[in-house]
């Protein structure tokens, strides 16, 4: 039964130091270590030949596997992924294992999901499919969202809380009374004018001493 091998966050950070200072000068590496390591054949980035350059240093061969962890996030951050799945494959044979490979892993696989979902959406121009492409697809956010960091945990929560409190005030001044206005006094009704008194109508005056033979000019 083969030996898991965990490479330490100390030894990997050692790794990274030492190649980083190696990759300061001019490196060109062996034909014997370009043959070992076929993978670099080609390749012109100086963090990437400097880390070579500790893999193929025998008097760091205890460090070897930590070294190469480093040469495959180089080669993803680099774009070339394909050179990195290979190299994590031959170490995970080995029974390698580094957060920094499951890292590499996951950063590949979101590169290549966001890349065949640009051709779908722009390219294609169609939807995932509900019977194949797309439960994977909601399955995997899921997954993501209970991955979250504790910072941007931390960051919701702040904002949930600050929502809640936005609410709870605007409740507050809604439901605030009004203050009343007092009624308007009502005007006494006006006192009705008694109605004038009619004026009898006037009776016709009879003619003073009426003349004892006005019967007879009839």
């Amino acid at each position: 039964m083969k030996r898991i091998f965990a490479v330490s966050a100390f030894l990997v950070s050692a790794a990274l130091s030492q190649a980083t200072v190696a990759s300061g000068s001019e490196i060109s590496l062996k034909k014997a270590c370009i043959k070992d390591n076929p993978l670099v054949k080609g390749e012109t980035d100086p963090t990437l030949l400097g880390i070579y350059s500790q893999v193929c240093d025998k008097s760091k061969a205890a460090d070897r596997d930590a070294y190469l962890v480093l040469a495959t996030q180089r080669f993803q951050q680099l774009g070339h992924d394909n050179k990195a799945l290979q190299l994590i494959t031959e170490l995970e044979s080995r029974q390698v294992k580094s957060h920094i490979l499951t890292d590499t892993q996951f950063l590949i696989g979101t590169t290549l999901a966001t890349k065949a979902l640009k051709q779908i959406r722009e390219d294609e121009v169609r939807y995932l499919s509900s019977e194949t492409t797309y439960p994977p697809a909601k399955a995997l956010v899921d997954l993501i969202d209970q991955a979250k960091p504790a910072t941007v945990l931390a960051q919701e929560k702040e904002l949930v809380e600050e929502v809640t409190v936005s609410k709870s005030v605007t409740r507050a001044t809604t439901a605030r009374p009004k203050p009343q206005t007092p009624p308007r006094a009502q005007t006494p009704p006006r006192a009705q004018t008694p109605p004038r008194a009619q004026t009898p109508p006037r009776t016709q005056a009879q003619p003073r001493n009426p003349s004892p033979f006005q019967g007879l000019f009839k």
